[in-house]
């Protein structure tokens, strides 16, 4: 029996695990507490020179901080509560993106991308990910349309507009959730790109 909806979550800056793509084993990112003062320590890790492309293997978990608190947010959560927590959907089948080979027969799906080369080729990473499960849910074409539901976060709203906004997908896409998506771009933190950090008043960071 066909399914009555695909339901795509896609994560924001920073949101997906990211790999060596000739070994999924080798992460370059993956939000940890180790790997983001690594990161910090040695900013080129994620450098487009150094990894011209990275694959996208999961999306990040959450972590508590001493096993008592959250201190980093993952789509874990949501993940699981589309599935099968509060929010459960009827029917729901999940692939959380973790195995080498996607489950075409899911209709709760995440969609990770290497958030490093921008929303373009975010874009294209998620074509390439929602074309076969389309064509493997609906193998007629007529019957795809208003089949999609994104639930978004962040740039991951940004990455599903620029995917839908394109002609032969618009008539694919029933709903586009976004949460804290910069839609009229992100100014403050261009400021402090450009100016430095704001601290009483004064730039301390240039």
């Amino acid at each position: 029996m066909e399914p009555g909806y695909l339901v795509v979550v896609v994560p924001g800056i920073g949101g997906t695990e990211l790999a060596v793509p000739a070994d999924r084993s080798r992460r370059i990112w993956t939000a940890g507490f180790g790997n983001i003062g690594e990161s910090l320590a040695r900013p080129d890790r994620l450098s487009v020179r150094e990894h011209p492309r990275l694959q996208p293997v999961s999306l990040i978990k959450t972590r508590k901080a001493f096993g008592i608190w959250t201190a980093i947010q993952g789509y874990d959560v949501m993940l699981s509560a589309l599935a099968t927590g509060g929010l459960a959907l009827p029917g729901a089948c999940l692939d959380d993106g973790t195995r080498p080979e996607p489950d075409l027969d899911a209709n709760v799906v995440a969609a990770g991308y290497d958030f490093r080369l921008g929303v373009a080729s975010a874009a294209q990473e998620l074509e390439d990910a929602i074309q076969p499960r389309l064509q493997h849910l609906w193998p007629k074409p007529e019957d795809r349309a208003n089949k999609l539901f994104f639930v978004t976060h962040s740039m991951g709203g940004l990455v599903a507009r620029y995917w839908a906004a394109q002609p032969d997908n618009r008539h694919l896409c029933r709903l586009i959730l976004t949460l804290g998506t910069p839609h009229r771009g992100a100014p403050k933190a261009l400021d402090i790109l450009a100016n430095g950090l704001i601290v009483r008043g004064r730039h301390v960071v240039k």
